[in-house]
């Protein structure tokens, strides 16, 4: 019921119509920032653009750092961002507002776009629709997000007792930074609004997937593919198999899809390769189809053949 408080499309929308041209300003500037995870600057200019907005309606605003990786998962630095530093990535920022009302909001977003430096293009507009390198994904999130808390300001319906904004500076680096920020505010809220854009249709989301990420290792041996075959054992063809396998595992029809998204293996052509190695995305609907999956890959990791 609370919750439901916070809509009132006759004194929200008159305010909103009112700021399409300064919401068209912002978006755009948002995405003429160039802010793949590993473009510090960039990233850190979206958040400063995010929290200047925030702190014109009283959100106090910081920038924070995560937690170290624990050393059973140091692996997933150079797997999520290969060559990068993660020490130089930009800055993860909270923003934080408090009423006297009754409830606690938590709002998601990320600063980082997919586009890698210099693969954008200029923003633009066709007819009703804005383009852009981030704009689904998602600097027009970030503006509604912005434009929505300030929209409950000036209309006097911020009826809660708390709104934490966490906005992800390595969102496509898995969030391995973010995800100490995002989940002590998830702890202390009682709901949670991710400004990702809508799927087709404009049809909005209950829920998220489960999304994670594996690397399978294969080891054999190597020999002279002529003069030594017989001593060699090739990892290669033992990762095909292992492929086929894995691939086997998605199911669409319980929300399971796995998918090996690379594969790398070998060091000469007349060399039978000793080592190959491969990236696996996985996605599980909840948490008893992942601990399924996470079974039967290690099953598929463990055998020889």
């Amino acid at each position: 019921a609370r919750i439901g408080q916070l809509r009132d499309p006759d004194r929200l929308r008159p305010w909103l119509y009112a700021q399409r041209n300064e919401m068209l300003d912002f978006v755009r500037g948002l995405v003429d920032i160039e802010s793949y995870a590993t473009q510090s600057d960039g990233v850190n200019a979206v958040g400063d653009m995010l929290c200047d907005a925030l702190g014109s309606i009283d959100y106090e605003t910081e920038r924070v750092r995560g937690a170290p990786l624990t050393p059973e998962r140091k692996w997933l630095e150079e797997f999520m961002l290969p060559g990068f530093d993660r020490t130089q990535l930009g800055f993860q920022r909270v923003a934080r507002w408090s009423g006297d009302g009754h409830g606690r909001a938590l709002i998601l977003g990320d600063l980082d776009t997919a586009f890698v430096p210099g693969k954008g293009f200029p923003f633009s507009i066709d007819g009703d629709r804005a383009l852009g390198p981030g704009i689904a994904d998602m600097k027009g999130g970030l503006t509604v997000a912005v434009y929505a808390l300030k929209a409950l300001q000036a209309t006097g319906l911020n009826n809660l007792e708390e709104i934490t904004c966490v906005f992800s500076a390595d969102e496509q680096g898995g969030s391995l930074d973010a995800r100490k920020p995002i989940e002590d505010a998830a702890a202390h809220s009682d709901w949670v609004f991710c400004m990702e854009c809508a799927r087709e249709g404009g049809k909005l989301m209950g829920s998220r997937a489960q999304i994670g990420v594996a690397k399978l290792e294969v080891f054999g041996r190597d020999a002279h593919a002529g003069s030594a075959y017989a001593k060699g054992i090739s990892a290669i063809e033992a990762m095909a198999r292992k492929v086929q396998a894995i691939h086997a595992l998605t199911d669409p029809s319980r929300e399971i899809y796995l998918c090996v998204g690379q594969i790398s293996g070998g060091w000469r052509r007349s060399v039978i390769p000793g080592y190959c190695m491969c990236t696996i995305d996985i996605r599980t609907p909840g948490p008893e189809a992942w601990e399924e999956v996470e079974s039967k890959l290690r099953a598929i990791a463990a055998t020889s053949e």
